[in-house]
């Protein structure tokens, strides 16, 4: 009975299922927080109400903008004032990733800038800025557009795998008397984060793929140098696609590993590194069935490096002499051919000679 108890005692078990899907949802909720991003938002100035709290016109005006755009609404402040000239500062969100080259480039910048400005306002030509600011690690891009006695300030803000469109709407006379507020509003700014590209799923496959392709034909060549067969392909095809699989199995861990701080990315590509990590192993497994088989119609005519002569003692396939056994009895020795001796005066003395060396019973 002790020696049952002892034999369940050191069974050791894991951690019930309940548990361990506990863990997997921890870390899984662990690695999203760590990619995740605030939502930009905007400190309201002295005297502007947020949201709410916003003046009725300032919100109609600012769900007009989100239906122009497409864009989701997030955040409107304004004036507590209300007069003839309605003041307006609108945080429109995008749920899609902001392009670095329309914050870094001026071209792409001013071409973004000019097609959102078109969805909202009658544009009357270039913004008379048009600059990338710093914020932090991160870069902002600024426009500004002056008609009919209004300023017009954008903002292109990145927030992770998303952006964010600020709109200031200000009477230009204002600028003089309460100094420039969008340079206040851009120190306020949260959420913002450098753009995180969508992983680029495709141009990963057709460089994997052939990666693949050019190691296996290397390592197929390898082989086939260091064959003791001239033309061996079978052989070297078999070595060089066992050499693969343990190549592929290497580099899908690393880019596992690798990958595993582009969540954010892979996810905005539906993918993950997991799945990376498997294109590349089956990639490497696919280059390594693809060479047995070119190895097999290649290979049929593989013949061994000869290192001996072909004929002789030590020839690589030596065929000895079969004899044959008579029907009657053994072998008998083949008959001499008589060798013409010349005559002379002792040649009777020199054929007895012959004869008893032949027949010694003589």
């Amino acid at each position: 009975m002790s020696d049952r108890i002892g034999a369940r005692s050191s069974v050791r078990r894991g951690p019930p299922p309940t548990i361990a899907l506990l863990l997997l949802l921890i870390g899984l909720i662990g690695s999203v927080a760590r990619h995740a991003h605030a939502e930009v938002r905007v400190s309201p100035p002295p005297g502007w109400s947020a949201d709410a709290a916003a003046p009725p016109g300032a919100r109609a005006e600012a769900r007009a903008w989100a239906d122009a755009t497409g864009l989701e609404l997030t955040q409107v402040v304004a004036p507590d004032e209300n007069d003839d000239f309605m003041e307006n500062l609108v945080v429109l969100h995008d749920r899609r990733p902001l392009s670095p080259a329309a914050l870094e480039g001026d071209e792409q910048g001013l071409t973004t800038v000019n097609e959102l400005a078109g969805e909202l306002f009658d544009v009357a030509g270039s913004p008379t800025v048009n600059e990338a600011v710093s914020r932090g690690q991160a870069l902002i891009r600024r426009a500004r557009w002056q008609q009919r006695g209004v300023t017009w300030d954008m903002l292109l803000v990145p927030s992770g795998s998303e952006h964010a469109v600020v709109l200031l709407k200000t009477r230009t006379a204002n600028h003089s008397l309460h100094g420039d507020l969008i340079d206040d509003i851009v120190a306020g700014l949260s959420g913002v984060a450098s753009p995180i590209v969508e992983f680029p799923r495709n141009t990963w496959r057709w460089v994997s793929w052939l990666t693949w392709l050019v190691v296996g034909v290397l390592a197929h060549v390898g082989a086939l140098r260091w064959s003791d067969r001239t033309d061996d392909h079978a052989t070297a095809s078999r070595r060089a696609a066992l050499t693969l699989v343990v190549l592929a199995a290497a580099a899908s861990w690393l880019v596992y590993a690798v990958l595993d701080d582009r969540v954010a990315s892979l996810t905005l590509a539906r993918t993950s590194p997991f799945h990376v990590a498997l294109e590349t192993l089956l990639g490497g497994i696919t280059g390594a069935g693809l060479l047995v088989v070119v190895g097999r119609v290649l290979g049929t005519g593989a013949e061994r490096v000869d290192s001996a002569p072909r004929t002789g003692t030590f020839a690589v396939d030596p065929r000895p002499a079969v004899r044959r056994a008579s029907a009657v009895g053994p072998a008998q020795p083949a008959a001499r051919s008589p060798v013409p001796r010349p005559l002379g005066p002792n040649a009777d003395a020199e054929l007895g000679a012959a004869s008893r060396d032949e027949n010694p019973q003589l």
